[in-house]
């Protein structure tokens, strides 16, 4: 009775087969890649915009005063263009400037190729009260992402 040793390795049809599934699978990694690279981007910039509101309202409680969230001009007066440095300051006296010239916080928003544009009512700038409460109405911050 004879024997046949098969010698190890890959069948044409196996390897033509696998090279195939390889393919498919790159290709549909490479089409959503982008996808997922903007999609954390705009994730990474929504919490960092609930960081900057959750650090603007412990200010306000920790410190018993008015705190202002808003992107400063080179006057230290907020200015609506939150593609800017956000700052985030203490305004007891209410003028929507840094009181003694200085901000707590300084954030970033724009930095993962957003853009943001906010629903202020033309105001420019959020605040918090000494209880924690928003001061006035305070709008919404809308981020748009793209790649």
């Amino acid at each position: 009775m004879r024997y046949t040793i098969r010698s190890g390795g890959f069948t044409l049809i196996e390897l033509t087969l696998t090279l195939s599934i390889m393919a498919i699978l790159a290709t549909l990694a490479s089409v959503s890649w982008p996808q997922l690279i903007t999609s954390t981007r705009h994730t990474d910039t929504v919490n960092q915009i609930h960081r900057m509101f959750a650090s603007a309202r412990s200010l306000a409680v920790t410190r018993r005063t008015v705190i202002t969230v808003c992107p400063l001009t080179p006057a230290q007066s907020c200015i609506d263009d939150w593609n800017r440095p956000v700052h985030v300051f203490l305004d007891a006296d209410n003028d929507k400037r840094p009181d003694n010239g200085r901000s707590h916080q300084v954030f970033h928003l724009n930095d993962n190729q957003a853009r943001l544009h906010t629903r202020t009512a033309g105001r420019g700038y959020f605040q918090f009260a000494s209880t924690g409460m928003s001061r006035g109405t305070m709008g919404s911050i809308v981020v748009c992402s793209g790649t």
